[in-house]
């Protein structure tokens, strides 16, 4: 079993509050918290977040705000057998954050009772889509052998990376020479390049701890396909996520 550990930051420059978003009339956020406390992989859910709007919504209390609001930062907090609050530092809550030194921060000052599992799970909201035979299958996969961790990623090739352009003050393309024929090559004959999806990071907790990574040169790539790898980084992308949500209620 795992604890999965859920940044759900409270600000965002690109969607207001974007955690808080709906996506098939649940809140980003919301979206992924079920998905954790549905799952017989995961032990313990951990909501790693600066804004009491974001506690509210993972809680439906009032009172759980109030602790929120009282604690200092870093604490992590019960709202019930399975669920925790980690109140994030205002330093790991800004737009260059990085998410490691939240679950870092949160794995430094907590109950080592809330987190005795070995196995850390970061499931970004931004992430709506998932399911469970998909976690099934990830945590299979990092059991069968020796690795730093599992983490989802889907194929990177349209528009294919090869293929894009800098442009000058004047819109003039700005491009090496021996970039030029690339632009012109199928895409097919490319090189496969790869991106993380967002959905699934199944890290070890010792070597999380030592390394400070997320994913290193042990880790292995959970392929996934289709739109349910989307993304959210921007408007367009929660309006894209609405028309799958509303295309295929779940």
């Amino acid at each position: 079993m795992a604890t999965a550990f859920i940044p759900a930051k409270g600000t965002s420059t690109a969607i207001l509050q974007k955690n808080l978003q709906l996506v098939g009339g649940k809140s980003l956020v919301r979206r992924t918290l079920e998905f954790a406390l549905n799952s017989h992989f995961i032990k313990s859910v951990v909501v790693s977040t600066d804004s009491s709007k974001v506690v509210e919504e993972c809680s439906h209390d009032l009172e759980f705000v109030k602790i929120f609001n009282l604690v200092e930062a870093g604490t992590t907090f019960a709202v019930d057998a399975r669920l925790f609050i980690h109140r994030r530092l205002d330093s790991h809550a800004t737009s260059s954050s990085k998410t490691v030194d939240g679950i870092l921060n949160f794995l430094e000052n907590s109950n080592h009772a809330i987190h005795n599992e070995d196995k850390i799970l970061l499931l970004q909201p931004t992430s709506p889509f998932r399911e469970s035979y998909e976690l099934e299958e990830i945590i299979n996969l990092y059991e069968s052998g020796s690795k730093d961790s599992v983490v989802s990623a889907k194929k990177f090739d349209s528009p294919h990376p090869d293929k894009a352009i800098s442009i000058t003050k004047n819109n003039f393309i700005k491009i090496e020479d021996s970039s030029l024929n690339k632009l012109s090559t199928p895409r097919q004959e490319l090189r496969q390049l790869f991106v993380f999806d967002g959905a699934y990071y199944l890290v070890n907790k010792e070597r999380l701890i030592k390394n400070k990574l997320l994913v290193s040169n042990k880790t292995q790539i959970y392929l996934r396909e289709g739109l349910k790898t989307i993304n959210i980084d921007n408007q367009e992308d929660l309006d894209f996520a609405n028309y799958i949500a509303s295309n295929n209620p779940s």
